[in-house]
């Protein structure tokens, strides 16, 4: 995989899918990647055993603290699976509210990922555009990601239907309405 990206949930994801032994190779000016001095940006490891003795008292396995597997960040990332497994075991005993409550009341930086039926709710996404309505509609689709200053946006429309601008284009192309009738009578036009 190649990771040319520098805005912080890019390269997080990146650093997962290195943790589950994806080959990475990260693409970075000659300054380096400007994010990777941020005290508390994901992955970096000066904030993961600054945070790890505060992610063990919120989920109540303190215990892993003293655990040599995982003692070092190297040694988690190398377990990732095996950690996952008991995280995703703790995870599952509270609902994501109560998740949500306990890691942000200990300032903890995470994400959730969202079922597909979440999505059209996500205040995230609704206020940052990503998801807009059709036009004339109130069913939401994925906004195009080009924006061109001073312009604005053309909103979303449904595609036509089959069929439902065949009449005009045969006509551009010099069809009359006699062939056209005969078009659509041997089905070869809807």
């Amino acid at each position: 995989m190649l990771d040319c990206a520098s805005f912080i949930a890019a390269p997080a994801a990146a650093t997962i899918l290195a943790d589950f032994g994806a080959e990475v190779i990260k693409i970075e000016p000659p300054t380096g990647d400007p994010f990777r001095h941020l005290p508390r940006l994901p992955g970096n490891p000066k904030c993961e055993d600054r945070e790890w003795p505060v992610l063990l008292e919120c989920l109540g396995r303190e215990e892993l603290a003293a655990d040599p597997r995982f003692a070092t960040t190297p040694d988690r990332h190398a377990r990732a699976r095996e950690l996952s497994a008991i995280f995703d075991e703790v995870f599952a005993g509270k609902t994501l509210a109560d998740w949500r409550a306990i890691l942000d009341a200990h300032g903890l930086i995470f994400g959730v990922v969202a079922e597909v039926d979440e999505l059209p709710g996500d205040r995230q996404m609704l206020e940052n555009d990503v998801l807009v309505p059709f036009q004339g509609d109130g069913m939401l689709t994925i906004n195009s990601p080009i924006w061109i200053e001073g312009e604005k946006k053309v909103e979303p429309r449904h595609p036509p239907q089959i069929g439902q601008h065949s009449d005009e284009v045969l006509r551009k192309f010099g069809c009359d309405e006699t062939e056209i009738r005969r078009l659509r009578a041997c089905g070869a036009v809807r």
